[in-house]
């Protein structure tokens, strides 16, 4: 099977773009952000989440055994933006730690972008692995994304968030308050 997260990854960071960023997933997880937001809730996918309230669901896709929703605002002057993605498909175990470990050895980032850290957390309600990446020195297209992956209800089906937001001045505040939409995930 096609790394999924690796696919998501592809996809969508060709669509950012600023400057370079040195923060950690301790920085983003850091504070608490207040901002005007809603909850949203998918049927067909079976979550739930927060996200900015002036953030809309900017694209639905089916890519064979992937679903993904993704939400956004316009972007900036600069035409780059933050997101939020949900995905959920179907794996090759039923088992967390044994699909993060599948995922590893099969997993090449694309090119453009460099691992910080994949590791347990507990920044979810739900067991869950966090992925960080980020656009290396040579990748004009500068971003920071981390990927959340947690087991759905459904044998041998997952799911991943996906935060990214541009590097550059408002990365710490962007991220931060896309952790704090990425806490309130609730599996419907």
């Amino acid at each position: 099977m096609k790394n999924c997260i690796g696919i998501i990854l592809f996809v969508l960071i060709g669509i950012i773009s600023s400057c370079s960023s040195y923060y950690t997933f301790e920085d983003f997880t850091s504070k608490q952000s207040n901002f005007p937001k809603r909850s949203v809730e998918s049927f067909e996918l079976g979550y739930s989440i927060v996200v900015p309230n002036s953030w809309r669901l900017m694209e639905k896709q089916h890519q064979g055994k992937v679903l993904i929703e993704t939400f956004a605002d316009r972007p900036n002057s600069s035409g780059s933006f933050s997101f939020l993605s949900i995905a959920k498909f179907k794996g090759n175990s039923n088992d967390l730690d044994k699909e993060i470990e599948n995922l590893q050895k099969s997993q090449k980032l694309p090119d453009g972008l460099e691992h910080v850290a994949l590791e347990k957390t507990k920044h979810l309600k739900y067991k869950s692995y966090y992925r960080h990446v980020k656009s290396d020195k040579e990748n004009p297209e500068k971003a920071d994304l981390i990927t959340f992956m947690l087991k759905a209800n459904e044998d041998s089906t997952f799911f991943t968030i996906m935060i990214c937001a541009p590097q550059g001045d408002e990365l710490l505040n962007d991220m931060n308050m896309l952790m704090n939409c990425a806490k309130q995930f609730a599996i419907k």
